[in-house]
C-alpha cells in the first residue's frame, strides 16, 4: 500500500472499558496512543513497513506475529514489567490496539 504524503486518518478503539487505544496513520507512520480514562499512559510510533513486514515473519501466523510487534512496542513505551495478575488487562489492551490499527489501515484504504 503506497501512501500518499497528504494522506491522514485517526480512529479510536474503545472495546476495553476505560482503556481507550488513538490510532493515527500519517506519512507513513502508525502512531499508537494508549488512554486510561482521559490520561495518556504510552505513545508510540512505527513505520508502516514493520507492519507489512509482520505479515509473515517470523512465522506464517499473521495473527501471533502482529501481536508480537505490538506487545513488545506497547510494553517497551509503558515500560511495564508485567506480573501474572495484570497480564490479562495488558493483553486485552494490546489486542484492542492491534483491532485499532486493522481498522484504521481499512478505513484508510477505502478512503484512497
Amino acid at each position: 500500500m503506497k501512501l500518499n504524503n497528504k494522506m491522514s486518518i485517526i480512529l479510536t478503539d474503545k472495546s476495553v472499558r476505560n482503556h481507550h487505544q488513538q490510532i493515527k496513520i500519517k506519512n507513513g507512520v502508525v502512531t499508537v496512543i494508549s488512554k486510561f480514562g482521559s490520561n495518556i499512559v504510552c505513545k508510540y510510533n512505527f513505520n508502516i513497513n514493520e507492519w507489512r513486514d509482520a505479515k509473515y515473519n517470523p512465522s506464517a501466523n499473521t495473527e501471533y506475529n502482529y501481536r508480537k510487534l505490538i506487545a513488545k512496542k506497547f510494553k517497551d513505551a509503558a515500560h511495564l514489567d508485567i506480573s501474572p495478575e495484570g497480564e490479562s488487562i495488558t493483553e486485552l489492551i494490546i489486542d484492542s490496539q492491534i483491532r485499532g490499527i486493522k481498522k484504521t489501515l481499512m478505513k484508510l484504504n477505502k478512503k484512497k
